[in-house]
């Protein structure tokens, strides 16, 4: 099952509960449930399987068949000792692919670099671990990329600068390290790039002054080696949020007043000094 929408109801009288509406990906049929305050599990379809006297019981086989998946509409793959159901959705020639919030565990497959008409890739909310596979790059089409909340690690991709239709890339909530590919600056499309929350050291690229329509830049709690703040920063036209908190930043602020449509800046528990720019910020702000 997979999360549609949700609400949060609190009546005047009784206890709050939640109104979900829920896709089963197996099926394609959408329900909804509601789920009252302190409910903890959710209930599944059961399933009832008949066989003679003396036939073995191959239910469990039976069960598996109804998460093959078809050409059309999914992919499934046999990944280690588990099945990784990558419940592929197809939109037209493209395909999404979502497992938000699960238990998954291992490595992300290198082979989903092959799926060359991929829109969506999300993975956030498991546990995966290990490095990102570089054939990630591969995915030129790919819409949004998000991993964050898990456990991977090792540098964030230099192949990801291919991913040129890319608008969200949300990769914060993991112990990703090393420095901050530069590369990252070619893609035209980027809207978000979230990495906070990591072990990401180095300098911040001051080429990402030429990401035109990036909005959020959210980069809180790494440790950017003492390096300052690029001047350049002031450069971005488009930038909603510029999130830079506790990233042992050294030198001083530049002014950020250019930027129009600022409406959040932290810069708060680094080691800046100097004065702070009199010129007026946005009015957003």
């Amino acid at each position: 099952m997979h999360g549609l929408e949700f609400l949060h109801v609190k009546p005047g009288k009784g206890a709050a509960f939640v109104r979900t509406k829920l896709k089963n990906y197996v099926t394609g049929n959408t329900v909804e449930k509601t789920f009252r305050a302190g409910s903890s599990k959710m209930r599944g379809a059961k399933r009832a399987y008949r066989r003679k006297y003396g036939q073995p019981d191959t239910s469990h086989e039976r069960h598996r068949e109804s998460y093959k998946c078809s050409a059309k509409k999914r992919h499934c793959q046999l990944h280690s000792e588990n099945i990784f159901c990558m419940a592929l959705q197809k939109k037209g020639k493209a395909l999404e692919g979502d497992f938000m919030w699960n238990k998954l565990t291992g490595t992300i497959p290198k082979e989903i670099g092959n799926i060359a008409t991929l829109k969506l890739l999300l993975l956030n909310g498991n546990n995966l671990s290990g490095s990102l596979p570089d054939e990630l790059g591969n995915l030129t089409k790919l819409n949004r990329f998000q991993v964050d909340e898990n456990q991977l690690s090792g540098p964030i991709l230099v192949s990801f600068a291919n991913m040129t239709n890319v608008k969200h890339l949300h990769m914060n909530n993991n112990s990703f390290s090393g420095q901050l590919p530069p590369e990252l600056s070619k893609l035209p499309n980027l809207i978000h790039l979230l990495v906070d929350n990591n072990n990401l050291s180095g300098y911040l690229p001051p080429e990402y002054s030429m990401l035109q329509g990036l909005r959020i830049l959210q980069l809180d709690n790494n440790n950017f080696s003492g390096n300052g703040i690029p001047s350049t920063y002031a450069n971005f036209s488009r930038l909603v949020k510029l999130s830079l908190r506790n990233c042992n930043l050294q030198g001083t602020v530049p002014d950020f007043s250019p930027i129009a449509n600022l409406s959040y800046l932290d810069l708060s528990w680094n080691h800046l000094t100097g004065h702070l720019p009199t010129n007026k910020l946005s009015d957003n702000i």
